[in-house]
């Protein structure tokens, strides 16, 4: 298991990132699997950054900006619960943490966060 840095930031918002990540990954895992969730973490000599991947249904390359827009929906709302505002809300309270969030490329199906926070 890799142990997880010290951040510094408010919990309750830094709390909150972490519960809507972990939601999503829930919400939209594959029916067919059971559901993932690993969180690691690397240094670089500013940053802290943790990555959080999962082995749900993913997101297209094509989207990997758009759902960061509030209010923004990949599926209709009759398939998954909630209005859009889960990651947006992330990636704005990374940004008044002055740190960061996007979407990178994993090699297995599922989606893969990555948050840079400064040290």
């Amino acid at each position: 298991m890799t142990p997880l840095p010290t951040v510094r930031g408010k919990p309750g918002l830094l709390t909150q990132v972490a519960l809507n990540l972990s939601s999503n990954s829930l919400k939209y895992r594959d029916p067919e699997k059971p559901p993932r969730i690993v969180v690691t973490a690397k240094e670089t000599a500013t940053e802290h950054i943790i990555s959080i991947s999962d082995n749900g249904i993913g997101i297209g390359g094509q989207y990997r900006e758009k759902v960061f827009e509030m209010f923004s929906r990949l599926h209709a709302m009759h398939e998954y619960d909630g209005i859009g505002l889960g990651l947006a809300a992330c990636r704005r309270i990374l940004l008044l943490h002055g740190g960061r969030i996007w979407i990178d490329d994993q090699d297995e199906p599922g989606t893969l966060f990555k948050i840079a926070l400064k040290k």
